[in-house]
């Protein structure tokens, strides 16, 4: 049975292999600006989306 803190310490090495490969990949980075416009994009369409489920019919 793997404890918590092996799981934490498995997830971070994960993680650390996900971020570095990304970072290195050859595909060009995407200008911070440009991520943060399409990140409101999806939370607002999040929002609205609770927002229309929570409604009483």
């Amino acid at each position: 049975m793997i404890r918590g803190v092996e799981r934490a310490e498995a997830y971070e090495y994960w993680l650390r292999a996900r971020v570095t490969a990304a970072r290195d990949g050859p595909r060009p980075g995407i200008p911070h600006g440009h991520m943060m416009v399409e990140a409101r994009a999806i939370i607002a369409n999040a929002k609205a989306r609770q927002c229309r489920r929570s409604k009483p019919a």
